[in-house]
């Protein structure tokens, strides 16, 4: 089986990605939830997860184990790439008791992670290559840096 391959012969989606991301979050929320909220960064092999579960009076709880919903956000970051623009730095999925699916993502500002380190994004930026003018300025000032012999 290949990378690309989900062992029933056919090349996964984005849209099978996503979907897996939004079961793998609805199946984590626990009894009286109404949403969740999973937040996803990955840069240069780095990745970060957490999710938040909130009730109806906005009480919020939380889990460490969110490998299924990592992995297959990881996955729908690769399936997303395009050379015009890169890939994402974060996301943020919200699903809902009733299964609805919502997201947002970030291809230009850093993750919100201060561990992930300039070294991170210049690999990341070898994995997922952008055109210069889809490199955010602050991203191009690392690469600058280390152009020049600085260190990230």
């Amino acid at each position: 089986m290949s990378e690309h391959d989900d062992g029933g012969g056919r090349v996964p989606t984005e849209r099978d990605a996503l979907r897996r991301v939004g079961l793998a979050v609805h199946r984590m929320m626990p009894r009286g939830s109404v949403r969740a909220e999973f937040d996803f960064s990955e840069v240069g092999g780095v990745r970060v997860a957490s999710v938040g579960f909130f009730d109806e009076a906005g009480h919020e709880s939380s889990t460490p184990d969110t490998d299924e919903a990592g992995a297959a956000a990881s996955d729908l970051r690769r399936l997303m790439y395009r050379a015009d623009v890169g890939s994402w730095f974060s996301a943020r999925f919200r699903v809902t008791a009733a299964g609805k699916l919502g997201t947002s993502f970030d291809f230009d500002h850093r993750a919100p992670h201060t561990w992930i380190d300039d070294q991170a994004y210049l690999d990341d930026l070898e994995s997922y290559p952008r055109p210069a003018e889809a490199i955010p300025n602050w991203l191009a000032a690392v690469v600058a840096s280390r152009s020049a012999g600085g260190s990230p």
